[in-house]
Formats: C-alpha cells, structure tokens, sequence
C-alpha cells in the first residue's frame, strides 16, 4: 500500500464531524462519563474491542489495539477526553475548515484525528508490523482529578494491561513534542 492511498482513505469530513459530536458533549475533568461512553462507542463502530478501565466510579480510560503481524514496535497514540472548566462557552461551531467549542484543540480534535487515522488503516486492510495501542484518559486536566487517568495509564503500560513502545499524544495544532514518562 502506498502512503498516498493510505492519506487519500482519511476522511476529512468525517474527522470533523467526530470533532463536533466529542465537542458537543460536556466534559469537564471529574465530569467525563458521558464523552468516555461516545468515543467508546466510536472505537467500537470500527470494529475494535475495547478494554474499559474504571479510574474511579463512572470515570473511564479506554483502551482499544490493532494487532500488528509482529516483528515491529508497538506505538501509541494518547489523548485525553477531559476539558478544562471555563464558565460559560459558546456552543460548538463550525467556519470553513475549522471547528470551535471547548476542547476542540484541547484535545477532542486530536482524538477524533486518532479515529480517522484508525478509520483509513480499516478500510484499506493495512497490515502492520508493530501492534497500534489506542487510549483515552481522563483526569488530565484539573488538580482535583490529581492526574488519575494518565496515572493508570502509566500503571497500566507498566503492569502489561496495554503496550506500547513509543508513545504519540495527539494534543495541539502543529507541534511536535518529544517527552518521556520516565
């Protein structure tokens, strides 16, 4: 398969619109069940079985994995599902190529890319050599959750619940950070 099929398979409008249906759904850190239940359901609808880890009562990670053939590095690809609380914001928007609402940088419209990307591997039957580990926290966001997302996904890597030998964190416009979890 050539990169450029793969590419042309990444259905902008679809990603969007994913975009949209995260944006639109409340979710402010401690508050994320409701945002946690859709994009579980998004990762399902492409045919991926998904691991649902309690963080705490009705507060989910989410982990789903495309097998790869082996002999390759496993990646993942990391997000978190919660917003930060801001007061009043105006509804979920769209102008021209861009969305607007909270979290749509921060980081839904990460997320949503994750599933586009996922989406386009599916339907053009790539077969990869290392296995794709896919994950949505939360707690991310406010001191109050004290981080208890990514700390059970950091637990949960290092206790062989999830792999990954490198790690993507889908949040932000046009930046690429490199980091380490120690």
């Amino acid at each position: 398969m050539q990169t450029r099929e793969l590419m042309n398979a990444i259905d902008g409008e679809w990603v969007a619109e994913r975009t949209r249906e995260l944006v639109e759904v409340y979710s402010v850190t401690m508050a994320e069940s409701e945002v946690c239940r859709l994009y579980e359901e998004m990762l399902r609808s492409l045919g991926l079985e998904v691991d649902v880890r309690e963080v705490s009562p009705g507060r989910n990670n989410l982990y789903a994995c495309i097998k790869g053939q082996g002999g390759g590095p496993s990646l993942l690809l990391n997000g978190h599902l919660d917003t930060i609380p801001v007061g009043n914001c105006p509804p979920c928007y769209r102008e021209g190529d861009r969305i607007y609402g909270r979290g749509t940088t921060d980081m839904k419209g990460g997320m949503a890319a994750v599933l586009g990307a996922v989406k386009g591997l599916v339907d053009c039957g790539v077969s990869l050599q290392g296995d794709l580990w896919l994950s949505a926290v939360v707690g991310h966001e406010e001191t109050e959750a004290k981080k208890d997302g990514p700390n059970a996904l950091i637990a949960d890597r290092n206790s062989g619940r999830i792999g990954g030998d490198r790690i993507l964190i889908v949040e932000g416009r046009d930046a690429l950070w490199i980091m380490s979890m120690g």
